[in-house]
């Protein structure tokens, strides 16, 4: 043999044990010194009795492999109350197994693999305290009772195993007189004949449990159990109600507390519970009857007074049946309110109309009762705490008028939910101490006014997808809350609200404490909660908020010294992380206001990327660097940008100074004038300028040859021009006021100040009225270069006159010389 050939398996072998040991976990102890728990689950532990301390009261290893239970198993736990062997694949346990197990009060064997020659006599003997035995949901061959075993458990109360069709509990049931509880899991009895549970006869079972596959019940069957008071017989899809119950004469006279008989028969056909069904529910004085879902289409009423104890029952399930309006609106009613005045619960939702052609609802309250008796009455039972009547599904029905509750002032629970109405307008009343109303699911747009004038003590109000957007921000439904002081919940989930009329919770200020607002439209956080002192849960998750401004901050922080249990969702909002938002994002991480999702929000970025809150607070100075940068960056842009602005503007002002030098004397001017409106506009014929030193040719030349001999009216500043004035306006008046402007060009005239001042105004008002009334008598030679620049401009743009000797000299100016002549017709011309 090769080396190799030894090496392999003992590889294989150490590898394997290095795996079990490596794997190998101890179980958990946890307790105190006289109540210890030692739990050993799903460790596939062989031998469990090192791991365990020999006091432990509860011993749990369930989902372990433990086939066979040997002898003096768990001997050494004597102060044991409670094992639990649930799914630990056991099909046998030795005789002794249980020995010294005399404390056992609780043993729980469920979900293995007993058969018939599992369990040997004396088995339970030891267990003289037990009290619970669990044997359910067992997956072995067992086809009977274990009977003899069971009648060792003198002291058993509670019993919980599978139920054998057709197997009758044998004797030694009979010994368990202590038995109370009784449950068949899972119950495989097709039929209960009269002998099922004879033996049972001296057992005190109070409560039995029967989810079973049952067809039929014999008429007899319970007749044994004299001390039944709660009999759950559910989930048997091919139990009629109508076959059941004639096997509850038994209980004729008989006080119990509950009838559990809810999802049966679940088929596609429907059942009829008779007058004489009725009648015998009617003999049993139980106080809760649970119906629902068991496709029940008619519920025949009979006759109060064959129901002697109808008055004992407190509480009514008749949901998702398949009953017609009629017996809501009519009999059932009446019935309810005259003989069940004790009934505080009443359930007759989700009623699935069977035949759809039955009868048409807003017909049959439209025309047949309601014309006769306005506003509708609906009799209920005297003290009838919680109705439930949502769910109905009545397409096409509108709620548009009033229902009166007669009995209805101890209602305080009234479900109206989903019944689908396509109008509000009507009231409910009679509910005088209603406490909680959910009128969700229907189109209440057109809501009445004073729909919750009626019931001023509500305190909870549930008006989920009712299209109330309109009438929440509506001014016309302002006041619509006004009557409900007590009001402390509200729910308008889901109404496509985008605006909350600021008065409309104005009178639950002081009583306010939660506010649903979720799967909505909103963008902003729709009421100021300092003002609410007693709100403790404002929800405005699924809306359109983006971001808290800082006034809402501030007014949750004032908030938050009256409740220090304010708390806020705000999940699945569109919420933003940018620049403009961080002062939000640290306020939402630093407050201690409670949050849902911790805080913590999917938020978008300003590159439109997804990120969360709390990414953005951790790294929230590096956010607030980069966005103080931008902010800077706008800043130096905006500054830059205006400099630059400011600068054109200082160069156009500066190429055109005298441009807005000539408009700013002007419009002073007409300012002026406006207060001067007497002056007669081209008063004189020409303005002479001139320099004061060349006031002589003015006056003993141009004034007596223009105004003397060719009579024209001249403006000569020194004779003319208004006292009191500033010189500058005197200029511009008479430049407005005369047809032409005659300058006399000296070298004085040109350095003087006032001298270039009338040749920016006289070139400014040449080109504004663009005609030819600038005349220039060049007194002097002066060559172009030496020109100023507005004389250099008129000189290129305009004829001038040059003078003669006749200008300065002894010569008396006639129209035979030829520049007078000149001077004469071009102050004349147009």
């Amino acid at each position: 043999m090769k080396l190799v050939d030894l090496y392999v398996p003992f590889f294989i072998f150490i590898s394997v044990r290095s795996i079990a040991i490596f794997t190998e976990q101890k179980c958990t102890i946890h307790g105190s010194t006289n109540d210890i728990t030692c739990i050993c689950r799903k460790q596939n532990i062989a031998d469990i009795q090192t791991q365990c301390p020999e006091n432990t009261t509860t011993l749990d290893i369930r989902d372990n492999v433990y086939p066979i239970l040997r002898n003096y198993s768990f001997s050494k736990w004597t102060q044991l109350q409670t094992l639990i062997l649930v799914n630990c694949k056991i099909h046998e346990i030795e005789q002794k197994a249980f020995v010294f197990l005399s404390e056992l009060i609780r043993l729980d064997m469920g979900k293995n693999s007993f058969r018939d020659n599992s369990l040997p006599d004396g088995v339970f003997d030891p267990l003289v305290s037990l009290r619970y035995l669990g044997m359910y949901d067992n997956i072995g061959e067992m086809t009977n009772y274990p009977d003899v075993q069971i009648s060792d458990l003198i002291n058993l109360k509670q019993l919980v195993i599978n139920g054998l069709d057709g197997k009758v509990f044998g004797t030694g049931f009979g010994k368990l007189q202590q038995l109370e509880y009784l449950s068949l899991q899972p119950c495989r009895y097709q039929k209960l004949t009269n002998e099922t549970f004879v033996n049972l006869r001296n057992s005190p079972i109070s409560y039995l449990q029967l989810k079973c596959n049952l067809i039929s019940v014999d008429t007899d069957a319970f007749k044994s159990l004299q001390s039944l008071t709660t009999l759950d017989i559910s989930e048997n899809k091919f139990l009629k109600i109508s076959s059941l119950l004639p096997s509850f004469h038994v209980f004729h006279g008989r006080n119990m507390s509950s009838l559990l008989l809810q999802r049966n028969y679940q088929t596609n056909e429907v059942d009829t519970i008779t007058k004489t069904n009725l009648i015998t529910l009617g003999s049993i004085c139980v106080s809760t009857i649970d119906l629902h879902r068991n496709q029940i289409l008619v519920l025949q009423i009979a006759d109060q007074s064959k129901m002697p104890y109808i008055h004992c029952l407190q509480n009514l399930n008749l949901a998702e049946n398949a009953m017609s309006p009629r017996i809501y609106f009519t009999p059932l009613l009446l019935l309810l309110s005259s003989a069940m005045k004790n009934l505080k619960k009443l359930d007759i939702s989700k009623q699935r109309l069977y035949y759809t052609t039955d009868i048409n609802i807003n017909k049959l309250l439209t025309t047949n009762y309601i014309r006769k008796n306005l506003p509708y009455q609906i009799p209920i039972p005297e003290n009838l705490e919680y109705l439930n009547v949502s769910n109905q599904n009545y397409k096409s029905t509108k709620f548009n008028f009033d229902i009166f509750f007669t009995h209805g002032n101890k209602l305080k629970h009234f479900d109206f939910a989903n019944n689908k109405y396509t109008s509000c307008a009507g009231t409910l009343r009679g509910l005088s101490n209603l406490i909680m109303l959910n009128f969700s699911g229907s189109s209440c747009s057109d809501i009445a006014v004073d729909f919750f004038n009626f019931i001023p003590t509500l305190q909870k109000l549930v008006f989920q997808r009712a299209d109330l957007g309109y009438v929440i921000a509506a001014e016309r439904y302002s006041k619509l809350l006004d009557n409900m002081l007590n009001l402390s919940y509200v729910d308008f989930t889901g109404n496509g609200i985008k605006l909350i009329n600021s008065k409309l919770f104005t009178k639950q200020k002081r009583s306010l404490e939660t506010l649903i607002l979720k799967n909505n439209k909103l963008p902003y956080v729709p009421i100021n909660a300092k003002d609410f002192p007693k709100l403790s849960i404002l929800d405005l998750r699924t809306n359109n908020i983006e971001y808290f401004p800082e006034n809402i901050m501030n007014e949750i922080d004032e908030a938050l010294k009256l409740s220090e249990n304010f708390m806020i969702h705000l999940f699945d909002n569109p919420i933003k992380c940018n620049c403009a938002t961080l002062t939000f994002i640290a306020w939402l991480n630093e407050r201690k206001i409670y949050f849902d999702n911790d805080g913590n929000y999917t938020c978008q970025y300003t590159d439109g990327s997804l990120t969360t809150t709390s990414w953005i607070y951790r790294n929230l100075r590096a956010y607030q660097i980069k966005c103080m940068a931008k902010t800077w960056l706008l800043i130096s842009a905006l500054l830059t940008f205006s400099l630059l602005v400011l600068m054109m503007i200082v160069a156009w002002s500066y190429k055109y100074r005298t441009a807005l030098k000539f408009w700013y004397y002007n419009i002073r001017r007409k300012y002026r004038l406006l207060q001067d409106t007497h002056i007669t506009r081209r008063k004189y014929d020409a303005f002479v300028a001139y320099h004061q030193s060349d006031y002589k040719i003015v006056k003993t030349k141009i004034v007596p040859f223009l105004e003397g001999e060719k009579s024209l009216n001249l403006c000569i500043h020194q004779r003319d021009f208004l006292s009191g004035l500033y010189i500058a306006d005197n200029i511009l008046d008479a430049m407005k006021n005369s047809k032409k402007i005659l300058i006399l060009i000296t070298k004085n005239y040109l350095d003087s100040k006032w001298g270039k001042f009338e040749l920016d105004m006289a070139r400014m008002q040449l080109f504004q009225e663009d005609r030819n009334l600038l005349i220039t008598v060049m007194i002097e030679n002066i060559p172009p270069s030496h020109m100023l620049k507005p004389l250099l401009d008129i000189w290129e743009r305009i004829t001038c006159i040059e003078s003669d000797d006749s200008f300065c000299n002894d010569i008396i100016p006639t129209e035979g010389l030829h520049a007078w002549k000149q001077l004469y017709e071009s102050i004349i011309s147009l």
